[in-house]
């Protein structure tokens, strides 16, 4: 704008050469043709400038994104928003141009009056219900968001204040109201309200849940000890809201009562009915034989623990006897490769070793059993194992075979019923063994959460050190690291630094087992099939300098040439010395990926670039280059560190391929725990049989008895044309959401298959009338968000929205009594999933641990198209009136043939698999002609996709970087859905992008 005036050189040589084209008739040239007056320019800056004022203030500061939208998307706006509001203070300012100043201007005094007039309603707010802690929630998440990236920041820290003032003496007065009468009658309204806060203004639980804590504490030292904490826990559970239950489990000081009453449920449920009930594939099972082991460990365990409690209160150290004693029944027994020795010995002696590491877990949690002193049935406030654990636990480690060795074997046990306990006693038996025990998840957080756990119990038997909680890209780099850490091996080999050079020792290596947490996971597409790559990074000045270099000249299009003639390119070979085709390399993937980084989805959250992984985001993840021009990209944008930006610049060379699928046949056994080990498909099965030998699978009977999930095939599955889908998900919403009891409401969960899908329905008129009150779960959303909506989601008149990723390991525990009495949850499946056992976990997030629930599938017409179902298929099975077997044979069809495409993925990564195993090798070895000698791909490939013109401009054309492997173009497709077919087809556009690709030098 200062560049534009009518009187500057620049305008008059334009308005002068316009004048001379048409006195000499010049022909029109486009080029000069479309050259703007200063009118022109003029008018067309205001217009867009009235149009960016209008919606501004249409869409406002407190909307669905700031209000409804996870961390990341609420940072976004707020930083473009300072963008447009700092872009239209400096065009206020050009008064000459600009013709709408007072426009600007009014549009600035409108977003400050949006914000005093949220600021009026939050003090209006006086009932402290959960809808008016869930509006001050939102209000106070948008405040931190305004004062983080400097949107009206004074306005915003006042607001900011003004919300801890007011949370503040509300909690204030609460806990003094309870400290002045701690009476049940006055404590426990005060102690659900304070809860209640905590849930919603998630920024203050911390603080608050001390204040519950501070207040338990004082009413238990007030009143009788042990019998009035459980008196006023009984009354806790009983709270209609079930937040007084929320109370209870999560507080320390009712820890001893949530133990007495899993006990009092599920123990009723003892030996006799575990031995009547087990199931089994393989050999038949030797009930008499368990019974008999099971009464030697019973007896053991109960004496144990009976002898010792008073013990353990006065001295703690005495817990050390347990784990003398479990260690001496292992005594003299080594595990090494090829030489493993599980024979009757060694079985003879698991009830008793068992004994003493589940009364070590018992006693560790004595405290409870002693604050219970005086309370009816205190023995229900010991932790203890139930007989169905201890059975899966002898079931995996043979104790009644007569065969020697382990025998590789899997345990079905139901979701929220212990699995994390036998898995953990599990590991520290075989560790004792002799054994080195890896533990395998698909999730990183339910991983450590279950570490953490068990943690103590691991150190005090001393065998922390041969017990590895974690994914299976964790598992995988246990592996290729004996010996060495790999990565800084192959650094050394290319940079080499003497003072960084690892000493490794010489150890013995115990013989592995490999135990899976959920098996039907390992055979999804992203792991079987699939390989991990790790990379190593270098790190040097001269290595920032070629990379700087390549960004800032990223508009120039360099080709590989243009970049060796560059000092930068120069200086790297002086530092990589032999080893300059290996910087080719790089800097032909960084040509290519400072092109394409926009492209691929990342999300921008803690100083950090992130990526989606199961129901998280990972930072972990790095995908070639992209990762890397993506910091540099927002690091301009002021959305990433200078500091953080440095950190993650390094070239990077990725140290082969290793086959998820291969990982397992690393190990001496597999064993396993899963929900839904009955639901693997017949194909599965032959894997887990064939490839991997695990031919012996137990099916655990419940805790709980029986299970209360209500979905009947006929009448609970519906298939709705693609133009009545919201409204009708919309009414089985609505239906679902209504009680058995008059005037009462359930709770409803709804799980699409994508975040866009969900977006969609939240966005669209039809779900308008629920909107405010529902909550929305996608990956992005952050932790402590997420627990807040966990436990919101099964309230009563609740409606959640919820990508699939939370249908697996998400804990949605009801606790309304309100929701209990009508039916419990009620869970909705918005698609149909390609494996039986997702659908099977999805609607485990119901009827949970002997509770009531119900299930219902309701799917779009369109979304079937994936598994080749026809309208025909649909007319025929409406008439038959059962959708749900047809959906069922159909989805077995796709997924055997999409199986048999995944056996040739497992059999190409099998072949990468041992090249990088004689990679690995040669590193350790520090064989560097071997190292050169193994042969890069000798080709490259790019895949094309193109849709039609009724496509959004980011997909009418999407594409792949070049690639020579085929993993990477593979999980490109997996990205890639037939979508927009209306119209024409956008052939031109991708011509147009092969003959851009064909200018480029290979």
């Amino acid at each position: 704008m200062k560049e534009v005036g009518d009187k500057t050189p620049f305008l008059q040589k334009i308005m002068s050469f316009r004048q001379k084209k048409g006195y000499w008739d010049s022909p029109e040239n486009k080029t000069t043709s479309d050259l703007w007056t200063y009118s022109e320019a003029k008018l067309v800056l205001n217009n867009n400038l009235e149009k960016m004022v209008r919606e501004t203030t249409d869409k406002g500061l407190f909307n669905e994104t700031t209000i409804k939208g996870s961390d990341t998307e609420r940072d976004k706006f707020f930083q473009d928003m300072k963008d447009k509001l700092e872009f239209m203070q400096k065009m206020s300012q050009c008064k000459t141009h600009v013709t709408s100043v007072d426009k600007l201007e009014e549009c600035s005094k409108q977003l400050k009056k949006d914000i005093q007039d949220i600021a009026k309603k939050m003090e209006k707010n006086s009932n402290w219900s959960s809808s008016d802690c869930s509006y001050l929630s939102q209000c106070y998440r948008c405040f931190l968001a305004m004062k983080k990236h400097a949107v009206f920041p004074d306005l915003a820290k006042s607001q900011v204040e003004i919300i801890n003032s007011i949370v503040k003496t509300r909690v204030t007065q609460l806990e003094k109201e309870a400290m002045d009468n701690l009476y049940p009658n006055i404590l426990i309204p005060r102690l659900v309200e304070m809860k209640t806060i905590s849930v919603h203004l998630f920024k203050f639980k911390h603080s608050i849940n001390k204040l519950i804590d501070t207040l338990v504490i004082a009413y238990k030292k007030k009143s009788n000890g042990g019998v009035d904490i459980a008196a006023l826990a009984t009354q806790l559970e009983e709270e209609s809201t079930g937040v007084g239950k929320m109370i209870v489990a999560e507080h320390s000081v009712f820890k001893g009562f949530s133990v007495a009453l899993f006990n009092q449920k599920t123990l009723a449920h003892g030996i006799d009915y575990v031995l009547e009930k087990i199931e089994a594939k393989g050999d038949p099972i030797d009930t008499s034989k368990l019974k008999k082991m099971y009464d030697e460990f019973n007896t053991k365990y109960r004496k144990l623990v009976q002898d010792n409690l008073a013990k353990i209160k006065n001295d703690s150290k005495q817990l050390s006897v347990f784990a003398n004693n479990a260690r001496m029944c292992a005594r003299g027994i080594k595990q090494i490769q090829d030489n493993e020795k599980w024979d009757a010995s060694v079985r003879d002696s698991i009830p008793e070793m068992m004994a003493n590491i589940f009364a070590l877990w018992t006693l560790q949690h004595v405290q409870y059993y002693h604050d219970a002193q005086g309370v009816e049935g205190q023995n229900d406030y010991l932790v203890q194992p139930h007989p169905a654990q201890v059975i899966s636990i002898f079931r995996m480690l043979g104790v009644e075979e007569k065969k020697t060795g382990l025998t590789n074997h899997l345990i079905q046990i139901g979701t929220g019923e212990g699995k994390s306990v036998t898995l953990a006693v599990t590991c520290c038996m075989l560790a004792l063994f002799g054994f080195d025990v890896s533990c395998a998840s698909y999730s990183e957080y339910l991983s450590n959460r279950d570490f953490k756990s068990f943690e103590q119990l691991f150190n005090i038997l001393g065998v922390i050190d041969h017990i590895h909680y974690g994914t299976f890209n964790k598992i995988c780099e246990r592996i290729i690291n004996e010996g060495g850490d790999v990565r800084k091996l192959v650094e050394n080999l290319i940079l080499p630094d003497n003072e960084k050079k690892s000493n490794e020792l010489e150890r013995i290596i115990r013989s592995k087992i490999l135990l899976i947490d959920e098996v039907d996971v390992f055979f999804n597409k992203d792991f079987y099939g699939s390989c991990y790559s790790p990379a190593a990074t270098l790190r040097h000045d001269a290595i920032t300098k070629l990379i700087d270099f390549i960004w800032k000249n990223k508009n120039s299009f360099l080709k590989l040439k243009d970049v060796k003639q560059s000092n930068e390119y120069k200086a790297c070979c002086n530092v990589l010395k032999e080893w300059d085709s290996l910087l080719d390399e790089a800097i032909k993937d960084m040509l290519s990926d400072v092109q394409n980084f926009l492209s691929h989805g990342y999300q921008v959250s803690n100083d950090k670039i992130g990526y989606k992984e199961q129901d998280s985001i990972s930072y972990n993840i790095r995908y070639g280059y992209k990762t890397l021009f993506a910091y540099y990209h927002e690091n301009a944008q002021n959305k990433i560190s200078a500091e953080s930006l440095k950190n993650n610049i390094f070239l990077s060379f990725q140290i082969g391929n290793f086959s998820y699928a291969n990982v397992p046949k690393s190990f001496y056994r597999i064993m396993g725990v899963s929900g839904t080990l009955k639901t693997l498909s017949k194909s599965e099965q032959e894997v887990v049989e064939q490839d991997y030998h695990v031919s012996k699978h137990t099916y655990m009977p419940s805790l709980f008895g029986d299970n209360f999930l209500v979905f009947a095939q006929q009448k609970d599955v519906s298939i709705v044309r693609e133009s009545n889908y919201f409204i009708m998900l919309k009414e089985e919403i609505d239906t679902r959401l209504v009680g058995k009891i008059q005037e009462t409401k359930r709770a409803v969960l709804v799980f699409f298959e994508t975040k866009k899908q969900l977006m969609e329905l939240y966005e669209s008129s039809n779900f308008s009338p629920i909107k405010d009150d529902a909550i929305v779960m996608t990956e992005e959303i952050s932790p402590d968000a997420k627990e807040s909506f966990i436990k919101r989601a099964t309230s009563s008149g609740q409606v959640g929205l919820f990508t699939k990723a939370f249908g697996r390991g998400t804990d949605f525990y009801c606790r309304d009594q309100i929701v209990a009495a009508n039916g419990g949850p009620h869970v909705i499946q918005t698609f149909l999933s390609e494996e039986l056992s997702e659908e099977v976990q999805i609607k485990g997030r119901t009827a949970r641990q002997g509770k009531p629930g119900s299930y219902s599938l309701m799917l779009c017409d369109k979304s079937l198209e994936k598994f080749s179902i026809t309208q025909q298929d649909i007319e025929n099975a409406r008439n038959l009136g059962n959708f749900y077997s047809m959906l069922d044979a159909k989805r077995n069809e796709f997924f055997k043939a999409q199986y048999a495409e995944n056996k040739k993925f497992v059999e190409y990564a099998s072949k990468e698999h041992e090249l990088g195993e004689k990679l690995i090798t040669a590193v350790k070895k520090n064989d560097v002609n071997t190292v050169k000698k193994i042969s890069p791909n000798s080709f490259e490939m790019q895949f094309v996709v193109y849709r039609n013109y009724n496509a959004p401009e980011d997909m009418i054309l999407q594409c792949s970087t070049w690639e020579s492997k085929p993993e990477n173009l593979r999980n490109f497709m997996e990205c890639i859905e037939a979508d927009y077919g209306w119209g024409n087809e956008a052939i031109e556009i991708g011509l147009a992008h092969v003959n851009r690709e064909n200018k480029k030098e290979a």
